[in-house]
């Protein structure tokens, strides 16, 4: 660990996911999807030396968690002690992806505070428990843009990234949000896909056909009408197989 420094600040962008591809199905790759990163809101994190591991901040017991999981993953409780300070952080639980930005955030952080290469996103993510669902933040911490992910096969830890695309500079996003509202997350989280009927086959094709044939083929040649017009398309058809559970394409329709 000669090349360990003695501090590391780790900055990282919020996730937008416009929705998954499929769930629920007994055969073939479940979730799968497609989102975009922006740089703010942003977690901000720093790491320094302290006598025993610590956290402090904004959402301290979530990087405490995510601290712990990585060092039994590593078997380094004990090792180079520090303490991980959560500068700033977007709200969680309102689809901006900030759980998993920030535990992704520590990971990387404690492989450079430990001196280590940062690893590849399947075990970056496998370190700190994230991944299990959606991929789009972990491809999208590491690299930006636009990600599509496929989808994960049983055996896979981590969804395979499909698509990587940058977004034009002076493209703009505009977040507007119900100032008090939460979503789902966790074990509430989880019973609710378990309720939800499967996407069918037919759903999930027509969901990826308007990804290859208009979204992709929009982003790349910088149609910002074309893409807008093909987001809406897929974000309202992704929200149709959560219609059971919200009432319509959208929470609270």
């Amino acid at each position: 660990m000669n090349n360990a420094p003695t501090q590391v600040t780790v900055t990282a962008p919020s996730r937008l996911h416009f929705g998954l591809l499929s769930f629920g199905q007994s055969t073939g790759r479940q979730f799968g999807g497609v989102g975009m990163m922006v740089e703010q809101p942003s977690v901000t994190l720093r790491i320094t030396w302290a006598d025993r591991l610590t956290t402090t901040g904004p959402a301290s017991d979530r990087a405490a968690e995510f601290a712990g999981r990585w060092l039994d993953f590593y078997e380094l409780r004990g090792v180079r002690p520090c303490q991980v300070e959560v500068v700033d952080i977007p709200p969680q639980h309102v689809g901006l992806g900030a759980g998993t930005q920030l535990a992704l955030s520590i990971a990387a952080g404690l492989n450079a505070w430990h001196g280590r290469v940062c690893p590849p996103p399947a075990e970056l993510a496998r370190s700190v428990g994230r991944g299990l669902r959606s991929a789009v933040g972990t491809y999208g911490f590491l690299e930006g843009g636009l990600i599509i992910e496929r989808g994960k096969l049983p055996e896979e830890t981590l969804s395979p990234l499909d698509s990587r695309l940058d977004v034009p500079d002076d493209w703009r996003v505009v977040l507007v949000r119900p100032r008090h509202f939460q979503g789902l997350a966790g074990d509430a989280e989880q019973r609710a896909f378990d309720a939800l009927p499967a996407v069918s086959a037919a759903a999930s094709e027509s969901l990826a056909r308007e990804l290859r044939e208009h979204l992709l083929p929009a982003l790349a040649a910088a149609d910002f009408d074309g893409f807008s017009a093909s987001l809406y398309r897929y974000g309202h058809a992704a929200g149709l197989c959560f219609k059971a559970l919200q009432g319509g394409p959208y929470n609270g329709s």
